[in-house]
């Protein structure tokens, strides 16, 4: 938010004014963010190497599935689930030299899991073994491979989360 100051004699009155942009997707057309959603990969996703700044789209009133929306490329989108909505019993661990800048965030990690819509739609999947960990606060993100054995990256959904069970 950009903050404007009027001083009338001894009264000042402050304006919080949201800084929009208007990104161009190809999933959505041509969309108006607030500034400050943008997040920053220190590290580009696998196979998108020019792609470093992203912005979340979601339903406020569903979190659950959103699109991790590519700011440098209109092109690039992820699908993502919020997994901690549907699988509580979500644990990856992480190792620590993997975290990177984000070792020292605890109360503010987002966890995104991307997900692989085919036409299909019963045969969808969702990567439990790398997700996308964001500073909320922050606005930086990375993927990270977790250690745990029992997670895929190519775990279906209707199995996992359409049951409920971890």
């Amino acid at each position: 938010m950009k903050k404007i100051v009027l001083t009338f004699i001894d009264l000042e009155i402050i304006i919080l004014r949201r800084m929009l942009m208007v990104i161009n997707t190809r999933a959505f057309g041509d969309i108006e963010i607030e500034e400050n959603k943008e997040i920053e990969f220190l590290s580009p996703l696998p196979g998108f190497p020019e792609s470093s700044k992203y912005v979340l789209i979601y339903d406020e009133e569903d979190e659950t599935f959103c699109w991790l929306q590519s700011l440098d490329e209109p092109h690039v989108a992820f699908a993502v689930l919020n997994t901690l909505t549907v699988l509580k019993d979500y644990n990856p661990n992480f190792p620590i030299d993997e975290l990177g800048e984000l070792k020292d965030t605890k109360d503010d990690l987002l966890i995104y899991n991307i997900v692989v819509i085919p036409e299909e739609i019963e045969n969808a999947t969702v990567n439990l073994k790398a997700p996308v960990l964001i500073d909320s606060k922050r606005r930086i993100g990375r993927q990270v491979i977790a250690n745990n054995e029992e997670y895929s990256i190519r775990q279906q959904i209707v199995s996992k989360v359409g049951t409920g069970n971890g």
